[in-house]
């Protein structure tokens, strides 16, 4: 163990040693508690500890002279050569000293076991701990039929891994803001639907892409890969342990390719966590990952060791024998072989990248800025309240850039530096070429599937039938909500569409159509393409938390403290519910509810109303501008897709505004009683109930006279720009009207 000291700790350990107070022999002979405390009062707590650590193991170390090398690290050589002489007999005496055992709680050696540990122990802990390590040893000298050890093995490992947990927990904040705060957000049924509907997505792209490089359609050995996938998926689910991306057995536990903290231990947080992480983490949300996961494992190791097979210049039977021997040994957690480890790595790297878990630079970013969050806010850990899972989401962004070819240009330029650089390193010009020319190849491979599956939807939709991740105006954002759309939607006959489903073929296929709504000709075409790439990007987790950082500031600055107040208040609110109300709850809420329901921003409460059963319905129900109460999508869609899924509105004013809005020349769509301060004046005026009635009034004025407006000679005869022009005055007519209806005054 390395370990250095002030100078002034150093001289202080000297001189009691010249004084005669250190005598090593006697320190053979103090308990672990005394030896810690003799060395701490001459130094200090963290020293004390570090000096008995080294001390503790140097007893135990099989090397003869371990012991002689800690007293010249801690006090000097020349000052102790002849005090660590006079115990070399005892150090021949410990060589067998068992570590954990509580036969002798006096001479139990706490330092040391809590360093190799990472944890402080009892005696009697340290014997529990290893009794199950026996047993985990003791099954570990059998493997599977796949080269692993087997299901009794990692069951005893789990065995003894909770009662670890169990003995230095989590702390209860910690469970209740990470595993259950996170839980509660994803315990639905609409997020492992849309989790497994990307998945699938993904796996189409990969199982593609696999074969083009491997020129090969199937594997030899299905049978194999078949009964792989099974005994994987019946480890994960007896032990929660994923062979297919397990890169050795030291490997944690991972949600989504996250750390969870450990639920372990007494209390009823921690019980609530257990069933948050049993129920949510486990069998939602971690079952379908490791499905496809072992799924994208088993295909790439058979289709590899089959190429493999190939080049070696085998056929039929004996193709078959040896895919299936090099397929074998990549099933072992170390392979025996380096086609056998090369084919191991692919498959994980292949399982990893197919489930949206591997490290990208996106999911880089995002864990870097939530880690940050974290460690600010420690137990209370912001950076999960804020952004629950980040790994999945960053990776399909990155995925998602990978298959629109955005980068396949500097790709290529890095790549030439890449290969210059390995040149000057000593590699052979052909062998860096070859590894460089691999990794494009895979790139371009990628590109190209993306490009050409998303060109085919492309070419089956309007531009006015796509909606981007954020609208590019305010009027295309009242439009948005007048469409009853969603951002990043496409329309689907009658049903606006999230592209959440489209997984990684979301950012090529948005892009396609950010350059076809947007682009007049071939450079501005290319130009909105990196344009709707870039939005994609944009919402790689952490970063939209800056967005609304920087949006809250900006309001600061410009003297909105008020709205940011209110802001403040609803936000936090609403942060409570969303964790504190299991998601399924408010999906119930929305899916019994007839209406959609707008909160007022003067009512904080109402966001509590918006997700529980039957107190819902005393939020007021969402009017739109054209004061038509906006009806919720119905039990099933509600619970089965939530708000990725809603009714397009497609009345006739709402495609006019649609035409008008592909020229340029959308009127404004705004909700007066939401921006004018005198429907703000109006509602103190008469009171909110009479002033919800004279919102929808408001509406239906504004509805008959565009109708008839719409409908006029004069309109039709008009320019577009000239029909937004006379739209917006009745609208200001229609607004003017009912003002005086409702007998406004106005303030002195």
């Amino acid at each position: 163990m390395s370990y250095c000291f002030t100078k002034e700790l150093a001289d202080r350990l000297q001189q009691a040693l010249r004084d005669g107070k250190i005598d090593i022999q006697k320190l053979y002979d103090m308990t672990s508690q005394q030896r810690r405390k003799f060395f701490t009062d001459i130094t200090d707590a963290d020293a004390g500890v570090k000096i008995n650590t080294a001390f503790e193991s140097a007893m135990v170390s099989t090397q003869k002279d371990a012991l002689k090398r800690w007293a010249v690290r801690t006090f000097g050589d020349a000052q102790t050569k002849k005090r660590a002489k006079s115990v070399e007999k005892k150090i021949n005496r410990l060589d067998e000293l068992g570590l954990l055992t509580d036969k002798n709680a006096d001479n139990f050696l706490y330092d040391l076991v809590a360093t190799q540990l990472g944890m402080t122990v009892t005696p009697e802990e340290a014997g529990k701990i290893n009794t199950l390590a026996q047993d985990v040893q003791k099954k570990g000298e059998q493997l599977s039929e796949f080269g692993t050890p087997t299901l009794e093995y990692f069951q005893s490992k789990k065995k003894l891994e909770d009662y670890m947990d169990s003995i230095t927990p989590s702390s209860r904040l910690k469970v209740a803001t990470s595993t259950i705060g996170r839980g509660t957000m994803l315990f639905s049924i609409k997020s492992p639907l849309v989790n497994i509907e990307s998945n699938t997505i993904q796996a189409i792209l990969t199982g593609a892409e696999r074969r083009f490089l491997n020129k090969q359609i199937a594997g030899a050995n299905g049978t194999y890969a078949n009964e792989y996938m099974k005994f994987v998926n019946k480890v994960y689910d007896k032990t929660g342990y994923d062979l297919s991306r397990m890169q050795s057995l030291d490997d944690i536990q991972r949600v989504r390719g996250e750390e969870v903290p450990t639920t372990q231990g007494e209390g009823k947080i921690r019980k609530i966590g257990r069933f948050y992480e049993d129920i949510v983490f486990k069998k939602l949300m971690g079952k379908p990952d490791v499905v496809f996961s072992a799924f994208h494992f088993s295909d790439s190791a058979n289709l590899a060791s089959t190429k493999i097979a190939k080049q070696e210049g085998l056929k039929g039977k004996a193709l078959e024998k040896r895919a299936l021997q090099i397929f074998k040994d990549a099933t072992k957690l170390n392979p025996a072989t380096p086609q056998g480890l090369k084919v191991r790595e692919q498959a994980i790297a292949d399982a990893e990248y197919a489930t949206y878990t591997n490290q990208s630079r996106a999911s880089n970013v995002a864990l870097g800025i939530r880690k940050v969050l974290n460690e600010a806010t420690g137990d209370i850990r912001l950076g999960d309240q804020l952004m629950p899972f980040v790994k999945t989401p960053a990776n399909v962004v990155q995925a998602g850039i990978d298959y629109s070819g955005m980068l396949l240009p500097f790709d290529t330029a890095l790549r030439s530096i890449n290969v210059i650089q390995k040149v000057r390193k000593g590699d052979t010009f052909n062998t860096a070429l070859q590894e460089s020319f691999d990794g494009y190849l895979k790139s371009a491979v990628r590109a190209g599937i993306g490009i050409t599956l998303s060109h085919i939807l492309a070419s089956m939709f309007e531009p006015e039938d796509f909606i981007g991740e954020y609208p590019v105006s305010q009027k295309e954002r009242e439009l948005l909500e007048l469409q009853n759309a969603t951002p990043n939607s496409v329309r689907i006959g009658d049903k606006w569409i999230s592209l959440d489903y489209f997984g990684a073929l979301g950012t090529p296929f948005v892009s396609l159509m950010y350059a076809k709504k947007y682009g007049t000709n071939t450079w501005t075409s290319v130009f909105n393409y990196y344009v709707g790439g870039g939005r994609q990007l944009a919402k790689i987790p952490g970063l939209e938390v800056g967005v609304d950082v920087f949006d809250l500031l900006r309001k600061t600055k410009f003297g909105e403290g008020e709205d940011v107040k209110k802001s403040a208040v609803k936000g936090t609110v609403s942060y409570l519910r969303a964790r504190t109300i299991p998601a399924f709850i408010y999906d119930i809420a929305k899916a019994t509810d007839e209406y959609e329901r707008r909160i007022d921003k003067d009512e904080p409460m109402d966001i509590i109303k918006f997700g529980i059963p039957t107190l819902r319905q005393q939020v007021n129900p969402r009017i739109n501008v054209f004061g038509e109460t906006v009806k919720s999508e119905g039990f099933i869609s509600t619970m089965l897709f939530g708000s990725r899924v809603k009714t397009a509105n497609r009345t006739e004013i709402v495609r006019e505004m649609e035409r008008l809005q592909s020229t340029n020349n959308l009127p404004s769509l705004t909700d007066y009683a939401i921006t004018s301060d005198r429907m703000e004046q109006l509602k103190e005026q008469i009171g909110a109930e009479k002033f919800q009635q004279a919102r929808q009034d408001l509406g239906a004025e504004i509805t008959a006279r565009f109708t008839r407006t719409i409908k006029s000679s004069r309109y039709k005869r008009a320019t577009d720009e000239d029909k937004a022009k006379l739209l917006n005055d009745q609208k200001e007519e229609a607004l003017d009207r009912t003002l005086r209806k409702y007998r406004y005054r106005k303030p002195k």
